[in-house]
């Protein structure tokens, strides 16, 4: 995980490569982490200059699929918000079929999995501070790309680290008083590769 990170952190912040970066947080969700670890990773000489692929260990490994790849797949109902959590700073993708934007917000991931925890345990006891916390969430996660998201598209989060236990239904803004589900419908996915996989599937089998 921490090899990952140093590659999409290089990639966004040094190289200005959205695309490279997106793909490794694509790989470090791959389902095929473990074989992964165990045949290990090569750096490559690419066009665009040294790159970390997969070895070929493993027969059975199926590569991410690029960010270009799942625009052209993705479907046309369907927009993708995906994070990445760097030690100091919260990668940030929305992707549609026609467009891609991306932002990196100043934000310690030691800090935010603070903010994450302090807001679960108060809404479990039913504490009335849930409601502040559930707006710094909304502040530090969703205002940053709030003007990218169409109310139109369904809503895809794919998360990262500690926002894997974020309500993102109930995140709360603070500019509107409404919840995030009462503007978008709201699914999840464990990477985008998967998203598509498991749409291309699901029109196989409507197409039968």
């Amino acid at each position: 995980q921490d090899i990952y990170d140093l590659a999409i952190d290089f990639s966004y912040n040094r190289l200005a490569d959205q695309h490279r970066a997106f793909y490794y947080s694509e790989i470090c969700r791959a389902r095929n982490l473990r074989e992964l670890m165990h045949h290990g990773a090569e750096v490559t000489q690419s066009d665009s200059g040294m790159d970390l692929q997969p070895s070929n260990g493993s027969g059975s490994q199926k590569v991410p699929l690029t960010l270009t790849e799942i625009q052209q797949q993705l479907p046309e109902q369907v927009q993708i918000v995906q994070y990445a959590v760097l030690e100091k700073k919260l990668l940030i993708w929305h992707v549609t079929r026609h467009a891609v934007f991306s932002t990196a917000v100043e934000a310690e991931s030691a800090k935010l999995k603070e903010v994450v925890e302090i807001a679960l345990r108060q809404i479990a006891q039913r504490n009335e501070g849930s409601a502040a916390s559930l707006k710094n969430l909304y502040s530090l996660i969703i205002e940053p790309i709030r003007e990218k998201l169409n109310p139109n598209l369904l809503l895809c989060f794919i998360a990262d680290k500690s926002l894997h236990y974020v309500p993102f239904g109930a995140l709360l803004s603070d500019r509107s008083g409404r919840y995030l589900v009462q503007d978008f419908r709201i699914m999840t996915s464990p990477s985008a590769t998967v998203l598509i996989d498991l749409t291309s599937r699901a029109k196989d089998r409507t197409a039968v």
